[in-house]
């Protein structure tokens, strides 16, 4: 699961695993492969970097050393 802001402040968390799409339309939407579509405050880069860093945690372990995109 990856930590993310609606545009009101509310975090919540999503299941990295369903996502399908990240765009900006102007503002990040994030399309689950359901089609259920999700308005955050994170920019695509950011949202990137929790969907790497958790796939990286689940098949190296949570106390492994993350990789940072540039």
């Amino acid at each position: 699961m990856i930590s993310l802001h609606r545009f009101n402040g509310v975090e919540f968390y999503l299941n990295a695993d369903l996502v399908k799409l990240v765009e900006s339309i102007p503002d990040s939407c994030i399309t689950l492969l359901n089609g259920e579509k999700y308005l955050v405050r994170e920019s695509i880069p950011e949202i990137i970097q929790k969907i790497v860093d958790y796939k990286y945690m689940t098949t190296h372990g949570f106390h492994s050393v993350k990789p940072i995109l540039e």
